[in-house]
């Protein structure tokens, strides 16, 4: 009967010969039966199938229904299966769930058959078996007892595999879809039309297939764990031997009481924590199908799940239960090392730790291909910057395009700069109103990082983690606002605990692009108080924008901001313009630490020029290297970056000395596109930093064309082309030009090559020109000379 090779004819004469042999005194054109019926479980809607599946099966489930009401649930098992005690209960729980209630329950292998009353679960044995008495058991049904009915519950949500994997799956569609939204709904995890590919994933999956039993998914804050485990659910899902739980535990909640929530909600009754904890044991040890636990945002110094998942990963559960958890890097170190961080923790000698870092180059690669499936192209040279890497910013540039309504009109592809610069900025100003609650908060906090900026005291460890995202220690924070509203902004998403790596309480901001846009506030508010010393002012700057992430184009916009204020004079540029960079050799005894994906915190000393000390978790190890292996470094970028970024903006400054407003980004493209070092932010990882380029005679470094564009300075360039009317822009070519300096020449014909592809033919042909008629001879002649 369960064997999948049998025909539908077959199939069906052997149903009807089933339902015949128990009710034989019944008239047959009354009898129907359902091989598929659906009842409500709770909030779950759960089908029950009882066709033949692909796989062998000991019975089937089929409803029989006399003259359309349901008069009993089926239990069907080939000839040589015993009936078992399992059988019944499954039967006359089907039956107590379903409404209305059919009052019979059948459990027939076709030589034993058994008639069961659904109330009581004792054999029914009416005075005479006639159709009269099969009617009257049909009005006499009464309602089941609460506590049958819960026990109902308990046996389909344990024992059925048919019935928890559905409740399961609704459960986990419906939490995700709680944290799922629009592009414009920023405090929610997941983008319903978004989901980027990452190899974690695929890596994690393995490990499941494999038995592991505790897989840890860690990074740092925005990293996008939780988009990972959203991706192991949507692709483990088509496995047919497993089945996912996602929760999402954001606070130190027990998780078995986090798992009865759930399930009471669900299922409309109560689900102790006992209960629950009780249901995972015996999944765990099912041998039909594994339950993996995912478990989401597991906080700082969450205690109570730390014990709960060394219970839950003992040889007290069994090896169906498996549990991914995503974790913040440092709370990953606090739950697998021991207290004095001097030894491996139970569930650090259990978990398979896995380490989620900004996309790599095949990740980046196939996200470039995923998105262009959405009409989202990015520009050549955008596989070197290290900002979009970061799936936050991503998201965020993705979400300024989707939401676009030129976008939205027709099927034109939408082309992304290579560049992260102001416009972030800009798009999230039009998605938040930073006056109302809870985002107004913000503007608070963004005081405390300033002051953290300043402060030359903290920790190294910490000052290398705020250079990533903006995390604002405890202690800082409560200068600032309450502890109820600290308490009021984590419940709302906008901030996050987490526990440094030197020890301190801190809290991430969730919504680093708001955060941005009021520090550019606060920035530009102390610029126009500074209104005397612009060499003191300038310093401030660099200092507080240095040690920020985004600092650089916080900064430019903090100045185009008090610009369209009114507020920015000459000088105040003309010191930016002073602090030109330059070429510098690594002195002997120079110490700097750096934040490694996989590695964490790296100290290094260079002791001399064939020597460099590298010292990681209190091991030192001396490394020899050939004196010319040493890098130059280029030292004071920021001044220029900040004005790369800056220059791409139409700036109009009043001066008492001038008659009439002064247009000064020309002035700046032309004097920070005449650098003669590259004008980029260097990559964290190797490769990324390896460009075709030349190097002349007299020191000057030149990015080739065929890398796109790379530098901010060439985008603004580039910008500042399309933006302009053809005058000015000729205007600016020909002056260009007589500089006769190759630095600029090059950028300048880099940024006319990458326009060539424009959608605007007008402006396409005009770049193809100034190309062939001036820019390419010109710059030919720079490097002749």
């Amino acid at each position: 009967m369960g064997n999948s090779s049998i025909s539908e004819a077959q199939y069906e004469a052997q149903m009807r010969a089933a339902i015949t042999h128990a009710f034989p005194w019944l008239p047959s054109d009354g009898i129907t039966h359902q091989d598929s019926f659906s009842f409500k479980f709770g909030h779950s809607d759960i089908t029950v199938n009882g066709k033949p599946q692909s796989s062998a099966r000991a019975r089937l489930d089929i409803l029989v229904k006399y003259k359309n009401t349901p008069l009993a649930i089926f239990e069907l098992k080939k000839p040589d299966i015993k009936i078992t005690d399992d059988d019944i209960e499954q039967g006359l729980s089907y039956a107590r769930v379903h409404h209305p209630r059919p009052p019979l329950v059948v459990v027939s292998n076709s030589k034993d058959v058994r008639i069961l009353e659904t109330e009581t679960g004792e054999r029914w044995c009416p005075t005479e078996k006639s159709e009269a008495a099969v009617f009257s058991l049909l009005e006499q049904s009464s309602r089941l007892a609460q506590d049958d009915l819960k026990n109902a519950v308990n046996i389909l949500l344990g024992r059925s595999q048919n019935v928890w994997t559905q409740v399961v799956k609704q459960i986990t569609n419906q939490n995700i879809d709680e944290r799922s939204g629009k592009w414009n709904e920023v405090l929610v995890p997941f983008v319903n039309q978004l989901l980027i590919p990452r190899e974690l994933t695929l890596e994690a999956l393995n490990l499941l297939e494999k038995g592991n039993r505790l897989i840890t998914i860690e990074g740092e804050p925005l990293s996008g764990k939780s988009n990972v485990l959203r991706e192991i659910v949507e692709l483990g899902s088509k496995k047919e031997n497993t089945e996912f739980l996602y929760i999402n535990a954001d606070t130190d909640i027990s998780l078995f009481s986090t798992l009865s929530d759930i399930l009471t909600h669900s299922l409309d009754w109560n689900i102790s924590p006992g209960e629950a904890s009780n249901w995972l044991m015996k999944l765990s040890k099912t041998t039909e199908k594994n339950l993996v636990l995912l478990i989401d945002s597991v906080s700082v110094d969450s205690e109570t799940i730390r014990k709960e998942v060394e219970a839950l990963t003992s040889e007290k559960y069994g090896k169906g239960l498996q549990i991914i958890i995503a974790i913040d890097d440092t709370v990953a170190d606090q739950l697998c090392l021991s207290r004095n961080r001097r030894a491996v923790s139970a569930i650090g000698n259990r978990a398979n730790r896995l380490k989620l870092t900004p996309l790599n180059d095949k990740e980046f690669s196939n996200a470039l291909n995923y998105l262009s499936n959405m009409r989202l192209l990015f520009s050549k040279g955008s596989e070197f910057n290290d900002e979009l890497r970061q799936p936050w910013i991503l998201k965020t540039i993705i979400a300024n395009v989707m939401t676009s309504e030129k976008y939205k009109e027709g099927e034109l592809f939408a082309v992304i700069s290579p560049i992260v610069g102001l416009e972030l900025l800009h798009f999230s100003r039009r998605q938040f109103d930073s006056s109302q609650t809870p985002f107004s908060l913000y503007r608070e906090l963004a005081k405390g990082v300033l002051e953290e900026q300043q402060d030359s005291d903290r920790a190294y460890q910490l000052q290398l983690e705020q250079l990533n995202a903006f995390i604002i220690r405890r202690n800082t924070a409560l200068k600032y606002i309450s502890s109820q509203e600290l308490a009021e902004m984590s419940s709302n998403g906008l901030i996050r605990e987490k526990r440094s790596e030197s020890g301190e309480n801190c809290y991430v901001i969730r919504l680093p692009e708001l955060m941005a846009n009021e520090l550019s506030r606060l920035i530009a508010s102390h610029l126009a108080k500074c209104k005397e010393n612009y060499c003191e002012s300038v310093k401030w700057l660099l200092n507080v924008s240095s040690g920020i992430p985004l600092g650089n184009i916080i900064a430019a916009d903090s100045i185009s901001y008090l610009g369209r204020k009114g507020g920015l004079n000459l000088d105040f540029i003309d010191e930016l313009l002073k602090l030109s960079p330059s070429k510098q050799t690594i002195p002997s005894g120079t110490k700097f630490a750096a934040s490694w994906n996989n590695l964490g915190v790296v100290d290094f000393t260079f002791i001399d020029n064939g020597h460099i000390s590298i010292e990681m978790d209190n091991h030192r190890k001396i490394v020899d290297v050939d004196p010319d292996d040493i890098p130059a470094v280029y030292d004071n970028i920021s001044p220029y970056m900040i004005l790369s970024y800056l220059s791409g903006q139409k700036i109009v400054i009043e001066n008492d000395k001038q008659t009439s407003p002064q247009r000064i980004d020309p002035i700046l493209l032309t004097q920070v596109g005449s650098a003669t070092v590259p004008l980029f932010k260097m990559s964290t990882t190797l490769n990324r930093n390896s460009f075709h380029h030349h190097e002349l005679d007299d020191g000057t470094f030149i990015l080739c064309s065929s890398n796109g564009i790379v530098e901010p300075i060439t985008w603004s360039l580039m910008s500042f082309f399309i933006k302009e009317y053809r005058g000015l822009a000729n205007e600016f070519i020909e002056k260009s030009i007589t500089h006769r300096n190759t630095a600029l020449m090059s950028r300048v014909y880099t940024a006319l090559t990458e326009s060539l592809n424009s959608a605007d033919e007008e402006y396409s042909n005009w770049a193809k020109n100034m190309l062939a008629r001036s820019v390419k001879p010109a710059l030919s002649a720079c490097f002749n000379s």
